[in-house]
């Protein structure tokens, strides 16, 4: 019998996408803005595998680990790792900001 074949090793990808219905189009931009803010806080983790693109109601990205940050998946090692350390990065920035009051939404960035 022969091996069973396996697919080639590709690198992990993550599809973010944000849904707009209704009266939600009238802030896609504030939408847009989110998910900007979003890929910029990731930082060297992961970056764009393309732009942008708002298509029926929904902004989405693909997002792929950058060439800093190990690449391959599974198994910890360096990208293990850089995710600790890509996190603790995040960490000071969301505990110097105050939590909104409770019901309403957080505010956007400048």
């Amino acid at each position: 019998m022969h091996p069973p074949t396996h697919p080639p090793r590709c690198p992990p990808r993550v599809k973010i996408s944000m849904r707009f219905e209704g009266r939600q189009m009238q802030f896609k931009e504030a939408g847009k803005e989110v998910l900007l803010r979003f890929i910029e806080l990731i930082g060297d983790a992961a970056k764009p595998d393309g732009p942008l693109s708002f298509r029926s109601g929904s902004y989405s990205v693909v997002l792929a680990p950058s060439s800093k940050s190990g690449g391959g998946g599974g198994g910890g090692g360096a990208s293990g790792s850089s995710r600790k350390d890509s996190k603790a990065e995040l960490e000071p920035a969301t505990a110097a900001a105050s939590p909104p009051p409770s019901g309403s939404p957080p505010p956007l960035p400048p």
